[in-house]
């Protein structure tokens, strides 16, 4: 997450060393991923609430495992993921290789 802006760090929920985003500031991250070329590895989602997180394997999507089928873009597909999540309570770490 250090290349993502701070505005947008200061909008998720921080648990145990993981940022939560609700879905209008995921689809910020991804934005800011694909402008900075950063690679995206995936995109974890889960109920987040101020006692508890649990995680949701249909609202996730590992894109550098076999289990999953390859996607031609990415950035792409993580913006429709999300989209299509964007009433469903569900928040996203987005799993960038930005180190």
């Amino acid at each position: 997450m250090k290349n993502i802006h701070p505005g947008l760090i200061a909008m998720a929920t921080l648990r145990d060393g993981t940022y939560w985003f609700l879905p209008e500031h995921a689809l910020a991250v991804v934005k800011d991923a694909m402008k900075y070329g950063l690679p995206l590895v995936g995109i974890d989602g889960a109920i987040v609430t101020p006692d508890w997180i649990k995680p949701s394997a249909a609202d996730s999507w590992d894109y550098t495992s076999p289990s999953y089928p390859p996607v031609a873009d990415r950035y792409l597909h993580a913006w429709q993921f999300i989209e299509d999540r964007a009433n469903s309570g569900v928040h996203f770490e987005i799993v960038l290789d930005d180190d």
